[in-house]
């Protein structure tokens, strides 16, 4: 509330100018922010000027003008161009003398100033002066009505609009939640609650409990508002709390009272609650609409609302607390088991897990916890599922050395033990098989445990081609690269070592070449050893004589040669002599004087005589015999 007062001053000064004959003039306006000001308690007539560090703002008199003979009024406008400050003082006074004629104590005001981001305000404050023979001391001539609204009449009716309005809505009394609720006490003496209601149209508001004395029962308890205020203050309502068995609406100092009973009380002292709650509808009005104090819980069907909204159901779940946390119905977080984020750190033990660890993308460090794959690195790991007895799990798992691992578990629930692993290493540039890993034969040198054959196209064989151009074009389905050395040297090309069960016996035989040690070419040869070091060779020998350059095995054991007869062994054969012998022997007579001589390839093996006469009487003769191509014939000659 605000105080408005004629100081003593302006009084002295009113009465010494009318007997000079002088005209009385208040021409500025001072505004001040007193620290500690309280508008409430009345302002003394001896009141001066502030200090004038207090003062925030001067101006003279916009307009003045007569409202009767004995009133007149002073009237200032602040413009938009006219700050920023506050004040809670204002007085109206004359400019030569700086006497203060007028002032008023009020609740703190804001002026600003319009800026580039702000828009400022526009305030007008009045002073009315009323004394007697005001327009003739003043020599004010103008009527106010001609500059100045009178807002009274508007301003009540907006007044009792606003109350029955209220009274549409809550009727002629209603109240809230416990507010206004009256219990009994010792005593005679009953207590109503704090809360708020409307009596008459009229908010009531009561802070704190109070008491109220019954003097004699039955009676009611009633509220008793008003709405008050003057034409410059602010306008408020007022009530109390009476006692009495009856009371009704009435006028007190020309203000209307309106009165609600809130309780009864019998004879013996109990109490009987009479206030209406809320509004005549039952709230229908409110339930139309959700307040932001209680933050949607007033929303009589959240699922609806959700569904209206298009949140679907995840808008009631819960988010993960941790990256790991499988609580079931719980919202994925962003890194929730490695998604979106850092990969989770797992253990072997996590890994291994008889419980089973829930599918996530995760690492590890290659540490002594942390290394079920070895080096450090990272992976995927899928549960797959479990029974009343095993775990089933799957994981693969990239090194920092760039090895692929995948994995399959099942791990025993009750003892944590590996049932089964199946896990291979995918081989490549970066991870290299060895012969072993693949079954494979090493080119650096193996030995081979099963048989080993080639399957080649039939539309090529590889050095195929024109038999001159073997030395050149060095390609076979088993070739060797050229081997130099000098001196006499055996090169296997392959080699067997066998030995017959039950014997203890071992022998070599393998197929190499022979190199000489002069201008000659290797010679290809089969050569057997037997374990007591006896060699056996059969030797190929291509260094044949002048115009000779081949040798060939036919299939029927014949060989074929220049060194031949007729360049065929078996012709060659056909004319040796293979043995020599003697046939049948042949007897002659000694005819006497003649000559004896052998036939045709025969040979004399005998003669004989007589012992009587010491006289040849015959000769034994044989024929030479040899045998070519499988016969025996006589030796010509």
């Amino acid at each position: 509330m605000s105080h408005t007062i004629i100081t003593a001053a302006f009084e002295s000064y009113l009465a010494g100018q009318i007997a000079a004959g002088e005209v009385v003039t208040l021409d500025e306006f001072i505004f001040a922010w007193i620290d500690g000001l309280d508008p409430a308690p009345p302002i003394s007539p001896d009141e001066v000027v502030p200090a004038e560090e207090d003062i925030v703002w001067r101006q003279a008199v916009d307009k003045t003008g007569v409202v009767n003979e004995d009133a007149v009024v002073y009237s200032v406008t602040l413009g938009t161009n006219v700050g920023d400050f506050a004040f809670n003082w204002v007085g109206l006074i004359n400019h030569d003398s700086g006497m203060l004629g007028a002032v008023t104590h009020i609740p703190t005001q804001d002026k600003y100033a319009t800026t580039e981001s702000t828009q400022g305000n526009i305030l007008t404050r009045s002073f009315l002066m009323g004394y007697a023979g005001a327009k003739l001391a003043t020599q004010i001539s103008t009527p106010a009505e001609t500059w100045q609204i009178d807002f009274s009449a508007r301003l009540s009716g907006m007044d009792e609009r606003q109350r029955m309005e209220n009274i549409d809505l809550y009727g002629v009394g209603a109240f809230f939640d416990t507010g206004f609720l009256v219990t009994s006490g010792a005593d005679g003496v009953y207590t109503v609650a704090p809360g708020a209601g409307y009596v008459g149209g009229l908010r009531v508001e009561l802070s704190s409990e109070t008491p109220v004395a019954v003097a004699a029962t039955p009676v009611k308890i009633w509220v008793d508002a008003h709405w008050t205020g003057t034409v410059a203050s602010i306008w408020n309502t007022q009530f109390e709390l009476i006692a009495s068995p009856d009371l009704q609406d009435h006028t007190l100092n020309g203000y209307p009272h309106y009165v609600f009973a809130i309780a009864e009380i019998s004879e013996t002292g109990e109490v009987t609650d009479l206030r209406p709650k809320g509004t005549l509808d039952g709230g229908q009005q409110a339930n139309k609409y959700v307040l932001k104090s209680e933050n949607l819980s007033d929303l009589p069907d959240k699922a609806e609302s959700r569904s209206n909204l298009e949140l679907g159901t995840s808008a009631t779940k819960d988010a993960q607390e941790t990256p790991t946390d499988a609580t079931p119905g719980r919202l994925l977080i962003n890194g929730g088991w490695g998604l979106g984020s850092v990969a989770i750190d797992m253990t072997d033990g996590e890994i291994l897990s008889p419980f089973g660890m829930q599918t996530a993308l995760f690492k590890q460090g290659g540490g002594a916890s942390d290394s079920h794959f070895g080096a450090f690195g990272a992976g995927t790991h899928i549960l797959y599922g479990s029974d009343a007895t095993v775990v089933h799990t799957a994981n693969m798992f990239v090194s920092s050395a760039g090895h692929l691992t995948a994995e399959w578990l099942v791990i025993d629930k009750a003892t944590g033990a590996i049932v089964l692993r199946n896990a291979q290493n995918l081989y490549g540039p970066l991870n290299k098989p060895t012969a072993g890993d693949v079954n494979a034969v090493a080119k650096t040198g193996d030995t081979m445990t099963g048989a080993l054959r080639m399957e080649f196209n039939t539309t090529g064989w590889p050095g195929g081609g024109m038999t001159s151009d073997q030395l050149a074009n060095g390609v076979a389905p088993l070739a060797s690269h050229t081997y130099v050395a000098a001196g006499n040297m055996y090169l296997p090309l392959t080699k067997a070592v066998v030995q017959t069960a039950g014997e203890g016996y071992q022998s070599s035989s393998d197929f190499g070449v022979l190199v000489h040690g002069g201008p000659a070419w290797p010679s290809p040869c089969i050569t057997s050893v037997n374990d007591r070091g006896e060699v056996h060779q059969w030797i190929f020998d291509p260094n044949l004589a002048a115009g000779s350059n081949s040798t060939r095995f036919t299939s029927n054991g014949n060989i074929l040669g220049a060194v031949f007869r007729g360049s065929n062994l078996v012709i060659h054969l056909d004319s040796l002599v293979n043995d020599v012998q003697y046939g049948a022997m042949r007897w002659q007579d000694y005819a006497g004087g003649g000559q004896v001589i052998a036939g045709s390839g025969e040979v004399l093996c005998g003669l004989q005589e007589q012992q009587d006469d010491n006289e040849i009487h015959g000769y034994w003769f044989k024929p030479q015999q040899k045998f070519i191509n499988g016969i025996w014939v006589n030796v010509i000659g």
